[in-house]
């Protein structure tokens, strides 16, 4: 184990289960893979350090 997901849920906009957690500041890139357990099964994880929605603030300059 090397960090912990603090909450979880499914994004509508992305049609995809995310998860906000903690890992080591030395393993923190765009991509890397990770496993994390939901309810008891492992399941795996990207890290994503961007945005999913909007990530260039277009809508808010719309």
């Amino acid at each position: 184990m090397v960090g912990f997901v603090t909450s979880g849920g499914y994004a509508h906009y992305v049609y995809k289960s995310v998860a906000i957690g903690f890992v080591p500041v030395d393993m923190i890139a765009p991509g890397a893979a990770f496993e994390i357990e939901i309810l008891g099964e492992m399941r795996p994880a990207t890290l994503i350090t961007e945005p999913l929605f909007d990530p260039k603030g277009e809508r808010l300059r719309g």
